[in-house]
């Protein structure tokens, strides 16, 4: 199943929990350059196209294009070139805006959930900030000064709620404790040839709680780094 569903590159889709719309139909929420959220209808289709029916669309609740949408249950976080990071509800009826946070001095990358009320963003101003929504005046967390280029992705660890990966147009991959920000608990290093990526590297968690690992594309294919040790376990 594939269409055009936006005027611009799609930058995230997420399935939504059934548990939150009004029907068992499977549905899903997307965002894109063209500054819009979106939510699709899978289980029903155009005549004319036979595309998934589009049933919300909003275009407003951002000056720029998405770069970046997480989600968790009915909350759904969108970061953007506008520099600000949204937190929207999804509902029966389709979606709500219920807060923005303009931490970032530049275009926010990307935004990941960790909880219900925390997330973590970065971006261009080379900053990495976690936010507690219920006191969101300012960084409940800020990593400054780890990058030498723009910041591109972000992964919260699913075992360890407080271990963030780190990626950037630089070589290194980098691994915060968020209690202790004042240097990377470790530096994984080894997936580039190079002195920077040339293009936006997104690590991932993968493994077990006992034996986590984190997993990158390379040149040559895919390279898996032990979180304990930082050491390579395979690449290729």
């Amino acid at each position: 199943l594939s269409w055009k569903g936006h005027s611009g590159w799609v930058s995230d889709v997420a399935f939504v929990p059934p548990t939150i719309t009004a029907t068992p139909a499977p549905m899903i929420v997307s965002t894109a350059n063209d500054k819009s959220v979106c939510i699709w209808d899978l289980s029903k289709s155009l005549e004319h196209s036979g595309h998934p029916v589009r049933t919300f669309m909003n275009r407003t609740w951002h000056t720029s294009g998405i770069f970046s949408m997480h989600t968790l249950d009915d909350l759904v976080m969108t970061g953007s070139k506008d520099g600000v990071v949204r937190q929207l509800q999804l509902g029966s009826r389709g979606m709500d805006l219920v807060a923005e946070y303009a931490t970032h001095a530049g275009v926010v990358k990307c935004v990941r959930v960790r909880d219900a009320h925390t997330y973590a963003s970065c971006g261009n101003d080379r900053n990495i900030h976690m936010v507690d929504v219920r006191a969101p005046e300012s960084p409940a967390v800020e990593i400054s000064g780890a990058y030498k280029s723009v910041i591109n992705s972000l992964e919260w660890c699913p075992w360890d709620a407080n271990l963030l990966v780190s990626a950037s147009f630089d070589p290194d991959l980098l691994l915060h404790d968020v209690r202790r920000v004042s240097k990377p608990v470790k530096v994984l290093r080894g997936h580039l040839a190079g002195s920077r990526s040339k293009r936006i590297q997104s690590p991932r968690f993968v493994g077990t709680r006992d034996r986590p690992h984190v997993i990158i594309p390379s040149e040559d294919g895919l390279v898996l780094y032990d979180v304990v040790t930082g050491d390579i376990l395979s690449k290729g």
